[in-house]
């Protein structure tokens, strides 16, 4: 059995909260996004711009992150069925202090977020939609605020492995460690105590 495309994948997502969307109503998606390849280490979003797209991650990982005096801070991933796309940047008009790059060749569908929301405007229950995943975002970063803020090295490290444990073979140690908050000695210390 062949593997889906990057429509069909993100149609199996889209139906999952919105069963009864036609194929019409989907068909804006292929009309209006594109489909582009990353090679490892390649970037996606720049810091500086302002962000104007989203992209569902058909195949393939990227991380978001910035840079504070010379230093990298990871701040989040983005794997196959997810959404990607700094939206706050894009609503409020404001540059991004974050660059997206693909960890692994990575196959995205973009769209401009322009686009999108004409389209929820046009097919209302893609609003409950558009919510569902603002709200996974959003409890997500949740999250991790307060895992960097409540728990030890150790404890964000089992927490990383227990929401993450398809990503520990596919990500650098060093950017786990950027995740984290913590130099990548002591996550090399913390990886052997579980051992």
């Amino acid at each position: 059995m062949s593997e889906p495309s990057a429509y069909q994948h993100l149609k199996s997502i889209v139906q999952i909260q919105l069963p009864h969307l036609n194929e019409q109503d989907f068909s804006f998606f292929e009309e209006n996004g594109e489909i582009i390849t990353l090679e490892k280490n390649e970037t996606w979003e720049l810091e500086g711009k302002v962000s104007q797209y989203m992209a569902f991650v058909h195949y393939g990982l990227m991380r978001q992150f910035g840079i504070n005096d010379g230093n990298e801070f990871t701040v989040d991933f983005f794997k196959e069925g997810e959404f990607a796309g700094n939206y706050i940047s894009f609503q409020n008009n404001l540059p991004s202090e974050l660059i997206t790059q693909a960890l692994e060749k990575t196959e995205l569908i973009v769209l401009s977020f322009k686009r999108f929301l004409e389209l929820v405007e046009m097919l209302p229950d893609l609003q409950a939609f558009s919510d569902m995943v603002g709200n996974q975002k959003l409890l997500k970063m949740h999250r991790r605020n307060n895992t960097l803020l409540k728990n030890s090295p150790e404890e964000r490290y089992d927490l990383f492995v227990e929401d993450h444990q398809d990503l520990i073979h596919r990500i650098p140690q060093y950017i786990i460690a950027q995740y984290l908050g913590i130099r990548p000695e002591s996550l090399s210390r913390i990886r052997k105590r579980r051992m």
